[in-house]
């Protein structure tokens, strides 16, 4: 099989408020990946000055190599998000972020070399991890299982999506995101068309982040607000992101 491995592996960083948290997000993950990466922030309509000053900031420092903001007020939604980052992205490797993760030593190298050995032998043949979670979330769910325990690695029937890695092979065969789904949801349907295809879900025996922002003001995953109803909706917009990078 060949590897999936390039020259660099890129790691999308969802944005929305909270830029103290964004700050220590990308000087972590840049400081302890132990591995060639491309930062890409997409900011989905902060209204707070105080984000901007952070990710253009980091562009000026060369700490991440793209911005992508949603005009300020227009969420999107995680999907929509991604599906952006995604698209801006130059790595064989794809990685989705939210803005409250510290990353561990080796944390991008340690991954990289899950998706490579990743095989399991099964009666239909031989399975390659198709999609590496980042740590352990704690749910209390039956769909959160390990299945089988492997040096290193175990594969899962599911992982909670904070964070996740996926072989941009894979990602063009099963992809792309849904926009459409509700948050902390995002990513469910893409999980299902990448087991469906043959791939396993994965997540490393040690916990490669830590979230530790779950719940503190607002949130990633946050949805536009139909004011009619109340209910949680993907806001419609009519602008084009605004790209600034190399």
């Amino acid at each position: 099989m060949p590897s999936i491995i390039g020259d660099v592996a890129s790691l999308v960083i969802l944005s929305f408020e909270r830029p103290v948290f964004l700050q220590e997000t990308i000087d972590s993950a840049r400081e302890n990946a132990g591995y060639p990466l491309e930062i890409i922030v997409v900011d989905d309509g902060s209204k707070d000055p105080d984000c901007y000053h952070v990710i253009n900031t980091a562009m000026g420092h060369r700490l991440i190599s793209r911005a992508i903001f949603q005009p300020a007020g227009n969420n999107q939604g995680v999907g929509e998000s991604v599906r952006v980052g995604f698209g801006a992205a130059v790595g064989d490797v794809l990685i989705k972020a939210d803005q409250d993760l510290l990353y561990q030593p080796g944390w991008l190298r340690k991954a990289i070399d899950i998706l490579e050995l990743g095989l399991v032998e099964k009666n239909d043949g031989i399975h390659r991890v198709g999609c590496l979670g980042l740590f352990h979330y704690p749910v209390p769910d039956d769909r959160f299982q390990i299945l089988s325990q492997h040096d290193g690695w175990c594969e899962v029937s599911d992982f909670c999506g904070s964070a996740f890695l996926i072989p941009r092979d894979v990602y063009e065969e099963c992809g792309p995101i849904p926009t459409h789904s509700a948050a902390f949801a995002e990513d469910i349907e893409l999980k299902q068309r990448i087991q469906a295809a043959g791939y396993l879900l994965a997540l490393p025996n040690e916990d490669l982040v830590t979230n530790r922002g779950f719940g503190i003001g607002p949130s990633t995953v946050a949805l536009a607000l139909d004011e009619e109803t109340g209910a949680s909706t993907v806001q419609s917009i009519h602008e084009s992101p605004i790209i600034f990078g190399q």
